[in-house]
């Protein structure tokens, strides 16, 4: 989690309204959907096990925590060695479209098994009147990758930007 982010962005659904709170966002959305697949979706959906897709995003998310622990390990001990800092800001381009295609089509490969079985879905009638199809929310997860999926990516470059500036920045300072 980013130490820094607090306050406001803690009160969920307020999120999206503050600007200050989309780095807390991204750390909150890569968290979810680390824990959702790791956690409630791959190890409970035993039919995807087996896919590739399951080594392709844990292959990345693997990688993406391993830099991002190590980068905050070196800035509590005020000692970053600038390619923990270059891989941190650096390595997401190509790590996290591979982490996201991962989990796209884990989630597409499940989605039969999913609909023949009616796994954990809830259907009318029964005693609660409720009911739920989690068919269509995966689905609806898959569709929530186009509108949140730019818009952390090109958050990351301009922080990638900010931090490690730009080529042009960097011959002004040689």
């Amino acid at each position: 989690r980013n130490p820094s982010s607090d306050g406001w962005c803690g009160l969920g659904g307020l999120k999206g309204l503050f600007p200050h709170c989309i780095s807390k966002l991204k750390n909150d959305t890569e968290i979810l959907s680390l824990e959702v697949m790791f956690l409630l979706f791959a190890p409970l959906v035993a039919q995807v096990q087996s896919e590739d897709s399951v080594l392709l995003f844990v292959a990345a998310w693997t990688l993406t925590e391993i830099v991002r622990y190590s980068f905050y390990t070196f800035s509590l001990l005020n000692h970053l060695p600038y390619p923990i800092k270059w891989a941190r800001y650096s390595l997401f381009i190509g790590l996290y479209p591979m982490g996201v295609t991962g989990e796209l089509l884990t989630i597409y490969a499940a989605l039969p098994h999913v609909r023949r079985t009616g796994l954990y879905s809830v259907t009318l009638p029964n005693k609660y009147n409720v009911s739920f199809d989690y068919y269509t929310v995966l689905i609806m997860v898959m569709i929530s990758y186009i509108p949140l999926f730019p818009q952390l990516y090109f958050h990351m470059l301009r922080q990638r930007r900010k931090v490690l500036g730009t080529a042009e920045q960097s011959k002004k300072i040689e």
